[in-house]
């Protein structure tokens, strides 16, 4: 029987540390290099390398996630701080207007004080009567009286204990009183038989600002009254259209003009337009009442007629009295 030999690796200095050899084991020195046992170590080595760079990839992009969600933060906090500033800003115009707006009513108020003091209230006629009277209710003119005692009564219809702006305004040579306080000498209160309220100044300075329109309204209407009678056949009338820079043309009826200019453009149209009376060959400048109808009203007495301001009307005026001054040689 054949005997197996088998070499057993020591590393030299441990060789005197073996104290029983194997039989048939030959003792062969370490003197280094790769051990089997080394080299089936090396492959969790390179695992944990892997995993240490995956590591390091996912804090890196940890880092890159943290500075994008900082930027949006910042951008959030920049946003807000913006609303912040706008908050502040309307709250500083608000007051500011409303510290505007107590200046104005003191002054007013001690104007009218002042005034009254001093018995130079322009709207107070202790020795006469005014023309008309208006009654205001809220945002509406409820009529214009020449009796005061009418526009009393028109006053009383409404409850006492309403707390709706109303009173009565005097008119007096066509000019409407600034100052309600007083009508004719006497107190607008309860006690005088007016039922009046508002709240302050800003209240009486609204219904004042419908009273004048409404009183210009009406003697604007008067006005086309009294431009309609004078039309007797003694007259020779017609009217013009001009729209943009265009001369239309002349016609004989008021009626015919009108349907011209509808023709012209259309409703929405921004471009200047209307038309002029011509009264014995002279262009009337005046724009808003022409053939006794109130053109300034528009399509709600059939014109369909635009102007921005003055300049408009004048540049319009312009071209009407050129083209009629050809014709007929009339002048302005």
């Amino acid at each position: 029987m054949k005997r197996i030999t088998t070499e057993r690796v020591v590393p030299i200095g441990f060789q005197k540390c073996v104290r029983k050899q194997v039989p048939g084991v030959m003792y062969v020195p370490y003197t280094g290099g790769t051990s089997p046992q080394s080299e089936s170590g090396s492959q969790p080595h390179e695992r944990l390398n892997e995993l240490a760079n995956e590591q390091a990839k996912l804090e890196q992009e940890f880092d890159e996630l943290h500075k994008l969600e900082s930027a949006e933060n910042e951008k959030i906090h920049q946003l807000e701080a913006d609303r912040s500033e706008e908050t502040r800003k309307l709250e500083k115009t608000r007051t500011d207007e409303q510290v505007e707006i107590g200046k104005e009513q003191a002054l007013v108020t001690e104007m009218i004080a002042t005034e009254e003091e001093l018995g130079l209230v322009k709207d107070t006629v202790k020795n006469g009567l005014s023309d008309h009277y208006i009654v205001v209710a809220g945002k509406i003119a409820l009529g214009r009286y020449e009796d005061l005692d009418e526009a009393k009564k028109k006053l009383k219809e409404f409850s006492r204990k309403s707390k709706r702006g109303r009173c009565i305004f005097a008119v007096r040579d066509g000019q409407v009183m600034r100052n309600p306080r007083r009508i004719d000498g006497i107190r607008q209160k309860w006690k005088n038989g007016f039922n009046k309220f508002w709240w302050g100044q800003r209240d009486i300075n609204r219904m004042l600002r419908v009273a004048i329109a409404y009183n210009d309204k009406l003697d604007k209407a008067k006005l086309a009254l009294e431009k309609r009678a004078r039309y007797d056949g003694t007259h020779v009338l017609s009217y013009v259209v001009i729209s943009g820079k265009r001369f239309r043309g002349e016609f004989d009826t008021l009626e015919d003009a009108k349907h011209d200019l509808l023709m012209s453009k259309p409703r929405k149209s921004k471009q200047r337009r209307a038309i002029f009376e011509v009264v014995d060959g002279r262009v009337e400048p005046d724009v808003n009442i022409v053939g006794g109808e109130m053109q300034e009203y528009g399509m709600k007495e059939g014109f369909n007629k635009f102007w921005w301001d003055q300049r408009d009307i004048n540049a319009m005026y312009d071209i009407a009295v050129t083209h009629v001054s050809a014709k007929k040689g009339g002048t302005r």
